[in-house]
């Protein structure tokens, strides 16, 4: 056995290279020879030269560049299977562009506006990465938008139209449509709601549209007229009302509602109803009136809670009178109904009968 000078793995016959790393090898016939004058002596013969020692061993080789692919086929497998082409958002408005960039799998990053860029404002004109460049999740996407900066949206939410307005107008916006909507707890005249809601950016001059409360939603107003003052108050106030109540001389039966006020139709909740109770017939007793003048009758009749009603009859119509009793028979009352002394229901009306004198 044979032993390579250069692996000292073993070997048999007279091989030119090591069967193991490729060495060259010496046969026999090629031993170097012992330098004696003999040999050196000879004319024309040249000393052999050592072969150049050939390379590691091909197999070797072939081994190293498959497992170089290898590797390279797998780092761009794993490149392609934790990238991402960014999408391209040209065009977009930084919404609809962070809804494309976040549904990526990325994040938006800085926002910068520019005012001389080309294209329509709050539009996207360039990004950072570029679409179609290939990010990992989670990445982060800048984003070049054309116009000025977009101005935050005050909260108008309770204010008074006026001042709402004017709260707009200071951010930079305009006031837009105006609805009017119910509201059972924001007051007449105050905003209950805007569009765009409050602290969304928006374009400078962006009309921002409210409603505005009406109050509570007007409700039926029951018809209680005819009942009691207790069972009309109790049926009102359940009814979400306020009630108020006075009296009133009435033929109706004491504390029966004669009247109420609104009488039909819807009010706002709270809003009060206010009753008319009658107090029942009150009856007076007549005064009277006899050898009185018209205007001094009225005034009696008046104040008693009657009627005046003054009848005048030309003197050849009061044959069977005795106007002789009269102080002055001409323009003096000489009769009345009912007649003095009775009693009536306040409100009754009372005639008097007056002479006037002959042609």
């Amino acid at each position: 056995m044979k032993k390579c000078p250069e692996c000292s793995d073993q070997y048999e016959g007279d091989p030119k290279f090591c069967p193991e790393c490729g060495t060259p090898l010496k046969t026999e016939a090629e031993q170097p020879v012992a330098d004696t004058d003999e040999a050196s002596a000879v004319e024309g013969t040249d000393t052999p030269e050592k072969e150049p020692k050939r390379p590691g061993n091909r197999k070797w080789l072939l081994v190293a560049i498959v497992a170089a692919v290898v590797a390279l086929a797998g780092a761009a497998t794993w490149y392609l299977s934790t990238t991402t082409p960014v999408p391209d958002l040209s065009g977009r408005t930084v919404a609809q562009a962070t809804e494309a960039i976040e549904a990526a799998g990325f994040a938006l990053g800085e926002v910068t506006y520019d005012e001389d860029a080309e294209g329509a404002p709050g539009a996207v004109v360039a990004q950072d990465p570029e679409a179609g460049r290939r990010a990992p999740e989670g990445a982060v996407v800048d984003l070049l938008v054309a116009g000025p900066a977009p101005v935050a949206t005050p909260d108008v939410g309770g204010l008074e139209l006026e001042d709402a307005e004017a709260m707009l107008l200071a951010a930079g916006l305009v006031l837009g449509d105006v609805t009017e909507d119910y509201d059972a707890v924001l007051e007449a005249g105050l905003v209950i709601s805007q569009e765009p809601s409050a602290s969304v950016e928006a374009q400078r001059d962006t009309k921002v549209a409210l409603v505005v409360s009406a109050g509570p939603q007007p409700i039926a107003v029951p018809d209680v007229i005819g009942k009691s003052e207790s069972e009309a108050t109790e049926v009102l106030q359940a009814a979400g009302f306020e009630v108020t109540s006075e009296e009133a001389s009435n033929s109706a039966e004491r504390g029966t509602v004669i009247a109420q006020n609104p009488s039909s139709g819807e009010a706002q909740p709270g809003a009060t109803v206010a009753l008319t109770v009658s107090s029942g017939v009150e009856m007076v007793r007549v005064p009277s009136v006899y050898n009185m003048t018209a205007d001094n009758v009225k005034a009696v009749l008046r104040r008693e809670g009657l009627v005046p009603s003054d009848i005048w009859v030309h003197g050849s119509e009061a044959v069977g009178i005795d106007l002789s009793r009269l102080d002055y028979p001409w323009g003096y009352v000489y009769s009345q109904s009912p007649r003095a002394g009775e009693l009536v229901p306040k409100g009754t009306t009372v005639r008097f009968y007056l002479a006037y004198e002959y042609n």
